[in-house]
């Protein structure tokens, strides 16, 4: 039994997955499967896979016959066949350093914990530009958290990141429901914090790429599921932390922030939808207000803001508009 089970979801990744499996294969540490969940791609990332799979027994995968538009479905298909004690998750866009694994093991021996986070190095699509790194170079990597500190340090924003070894028992318990959000996972990464005692931390470095192929970039109805697990996210901590007011004010701000930001988006790609997935999205926006409404003692807004913007959703919907319309004409006359 291999003593690290790394899982990768994939979906058209042909430009870059040969670099994440070959990083995986050039591991000081050997003792690892590599499980790699194909999503139904359309571009040549199956023949990929299947190229490196015959060339090593280590390295198993799987394919679907439908797209499930989520990284989270095939990631836990993946972990469903892992049979090993620590599950790694590793997106097929990214890459890890040469000693990940060695560094990982040791210290997750050393520390008895339950997760064991590395540091995230985001780098531009060609490699050569590093850009900020989480956690950030002063933060001090000899810690040991619990479970709900670590989860507190990812409200409002990232002050670690979720790249890293979770043994492979807490992963299984992870509801199996359905859910096509893109930023799922997100919502997983809490959930398994919550589950655990120990969360450790490493100095070996994952490298998160960022380019104008991934899902977030693109112009689609997925840019709008933010509000679901923002929302997703709000239940879970009111239900884990419901003592814990200051987290749940942070995270009703995120709320807040992705309505807003959701209707100003379909104001600015408008025309790149069609009607129904307007009124579909439309649709969101005003449910998820109603639930911002109902929220509103977590809302951290002046009274002249609330009367605009909470008292009802034509005031929220007008103010909103004339906002993005006036940014509009003051960029026109800036250019």
């Amino acid at each position: 039994m291999p003593e690290v089970s790394i899982v990768m979801p994939a979906y058209n990744a042909e430009k870059y997955i040969s670099e994440a499996i070959e990083s995986v294969k050039s591991q000081d540490f050997a003792d690892w499967e590599l499980i790699i969940a194909d999503d139904a791609s359309t571009d040549g990332t199956l023949k990929i896979i299947e190229y490196y799979a015959k060339g090593d027994a280590r390295i198993k995968y799987m394919s679907s016959a439908h797209n499930s538009g989520s990284a989270r479905v095939p990631r836990l298909k993946a972990v469903s066949m892992a049979v090993s004690n620590w599950i790694f998750s590793l997106d097929a866009d990214d890459f890890i350093a040469s000693d990940y694994l060695t560094k990982m093991i040791r210290r997750a021996e050393t520390t008895n914990s339950d997760i064991l986070l590395s540091r995230m190095q985001l780098i531009d699509e060609s490699k050569k530009n590093l850009m900020f790194c989480i956690p950030g170079s002063d933060y001090d990597m000899n810690q040991i958290l619990t479970g709900h500190q670590a989860l507190a340090k990812t409200i409002g924003k990232w002050e670690i990141g979720f790249n890293g070894l979770v043994k492979t028992n807490y992963y299984r318990r992870l509801p199996n429901d359905v859910h096509h959000e893109m930023n799922m996972d997100e919502v997983d990464s809490r959930k398994l914090l919550l589950m655990v005692e120990q969360v450790g931390f490493c100095e070996a470095v994952y490298y998160y790429r960022q380019h104008k192929d991934s899902i977030t970039k693109k112009i689609s109805m997925k840019l709008f599921d933010r509000m679901c697990t923002s929302f997703e996210l709000l239940t879970l901590l009111s239900k884990a932390v419901p003592e814990d007011k200051e987290t749940l004010i942070i995270q009703m701000r995120e709320c807040w922030a992705s309505v807003s930001n959701s209707l100003l988006l379909l104001f600015k790609y408008r025309s790149s939808f069609s009607a129904d997935e307007r009124l579909h999205v439309h649709w969101k926006i005003v449910m998820y207000y109603k639930e911002c409404q109902s929220q509103e003692r977590y809302l951290r807004m002046n009274a002249i803001k609330k009367i605009f913007l909470l008292k009802g959703y034509c005031g929220f919907f007008w103010v909103k508009f004339l906002c993005f319309n006036l940014r509009k004409l003051t960029h026109s006359i800036r250019y």
